[in-house]
């Protein structure tokens, strides 16, 4: 079981099915998404900036999904006793909760990294360029956008799963039902940690 979001070097390769089909997310992809998400964090190249294309061909609300799915997966491994109720929230709170506020600012366009990568670090024109990108990322990401707004919390979504209750049969169908995900043959079943 994993405990981090962070500290990841995995290499991670996506079918193109799995690429093009968002209406489902096996736990398997999830993990492969936070992998890759690890793996793009620890890229310093550009400081706490990250190039949009470390995400593959994956997008803020697959990480979301991502993110969501191993919450529940979290919760299960609590609730079966793997890991302390204690462990679990803090998980949440301090790890899970922050994670997509964190990377979702710092994602910019490789264009305009290869612009800042252009000049000569330390420079004021440098500081001013990286200055403007920053600036123009949350515009440009539309961080404003009344989807990513309106997402639901990991805080809420973990009380969610807690109302479900780990011994519920139906625990994974209520989960991807709540995540608006197709539950399919190949999705979680029972309440099996997975």
């Amino acid at each position: 079981m994993k405990f981090k979001l962070f500290g990841s070097n995995k290499k991670v390769s996506k079918s193109e099915d799995s690429v093009r089909d968002r209406e489902t997310m096996s736990i398997n992809e999830a993990e492969s998404i936070i992998d890759l998400i690890s793996s793009a964090l620890q890229d310093n190249r550009y400081g706490h900036l990250l190039p949009i294309s470390l995400l593959g061909n994956y997008n803020i609300y697959d990480i979301d999904t991502a993110l969501k799915l191993r919450v529940a997966r979290e919760f299960l491994a609590a609730f079966n006793g793997s890991i302390s109720l204690e462990e679990f929230e803090n998980l949440v709170e301090n790890v899970y909760g922050s994670a997509l506020l964190n990377i979702y600012p710092r994602l910019v366009s490789d264009n305009k990294l290869d612009e800042l990568s252009a000049l000569q670090p330390g420079t004021r024109e440098y500081f001013r360029k990286e200055m403007e990108i920053e600036l123009n990322a949350h515009n440009e990401n539309g961080f404003k956008d009344d989807k990513f707004s309106s997402l639901e919390t990991i805080a809420s979504f973990s009380a969610f799963c807690k109302e479900i209750s780990g011994d519920d049969p139906l625990y994974w169908q209520k989960v991807y039902t709540r995540l608006g995900l197709r539950y399919t043959e190949k999705s979680p079943q029972a309440n099996y940690l997975y």
